[in-house]
């Protein structure tokens, strides 16, 4: 395997391992332009990050983050003034947005959120979608 110039630690194929394992299109391009930390302060912040992270997958499982597709597109149909959006747009950003809400809530306890209230809201939109 060829390094690149500086990458001696080998964060050309981590960030190609995190991208692959990426739920979505937009997780992939942002794992793409993650780069390494280079204070102390930033490191230990991004560790506690992700050690909380991983609690909450352990705990609760990933965010349900299938089935949300790339909400760029929607977005991007979205940002002109007067722009309207059709019933399946509006369905997939609503997915997404409940999924990024779901997610957050698995990682911030102290805000009202852990695993009880995950699996919860998680109950309440399942039978709200049956309905």
């Amino acid at each position: 395997m060829e390094l690149i110039r500086g990458d001696l630690l080998g964060w050309h194929p981590f960030r190609s391992l995190l991208a692959r394992f990426a739920a979505t299109p937009a997780g992939q391009d942002r794992a793409w332009t993650l780069a390494p930390h280079r204070t102390l302060p930033t490191v230990h912040s991004a560790l506690a990050e992700t050690s909380e992270a991983r609690r909450a997958l352990t705990a609760e499982g990933p965010p349900p983050w299938d089935g949300t597709g790339d909400v760029r597109p929607i977005l991007a149909e979205a940002a002109p003034a007067g722009a309207v959006l059709d019933g399946p747009a509006l369905v997939g950003l609503g997915r997404a947005l409940a999924a990024a809400r779901l997610g957050r809530m698995s990682v911030s306890p102290a805000k009202g959120g852990g695993p009880s209230a995950v699996r919860a809201r998680r109950a309440s939109l399942v039978s709200a979608s049956a309905a």
